[in-house]
């Protein structure tokens, strides 16, 4: 008796006569296939395109503006560190008048020219003297150990 091969390839079946072809359908007509992805990849492309001058015109402005920005930023900083020198003769000055002459309203009014506070030195000045008036009414308070609870 003959071995048994498990291991056969199949064969493909003899096609003679070429009848037992499949039937193929025609193939549609794909020049509008065509023209429509020839359109989308030209808008795809132009609209790219505008939107790359559009970032760079952005990115000039931005660039402009910066510079005028960090220009005055840094003429600003110039300004306050001839000011600081300024404050530093001003106080000199203040302490000179208030000494010399005894003039306290004149030195009111040169201490207010001099030191003009800035919003955030402002706010700062504020809740360090509202601490302050806090712990100056509790203090004795406390002394008397009278605790008020909130």
């Amino acid at each position: 008796m003959a071995d048994f091969n498990p291991d056969v390839k199949p064969v493909a079946e003899p096609n003679y006569l070429g009848w037992s072809k499949a039937i193929q359908q025609p193939e549609a007509d794909k020049s509008a296939e065509y023209l429509l992805k020839g359109v989308g990849t030209a808008l795809g492309e132009g609209i790219g395109t505008l939107d790359t001058f559009a970032k760079d015109l952005a990115v000039n402005e931005a660039q402009q503006k910066g510079t005028a920005v960090r220009d005055s930023f840094v003429s600003d900083l110039e300004k306050a560190t001839q000011v600081t020198s300024s404050y530093a003769d001003a106080w000199f000055d203040l302490s000179q008048l208030k000494h010399s002459k005894g003039d306290f309203v004149g030195a009111l009014a040169a201490a207010k020219k001099v030191v003009d506070l800035n919003p955030k030195n402002a706010s700062l000045a504020f809740a360090l003297f509202f601490v302050a008036v806090i712990l100056a009414l509790l203090w004795p308070l406390y002394h008397k150990r009278i605790f008020v609870r909130v």
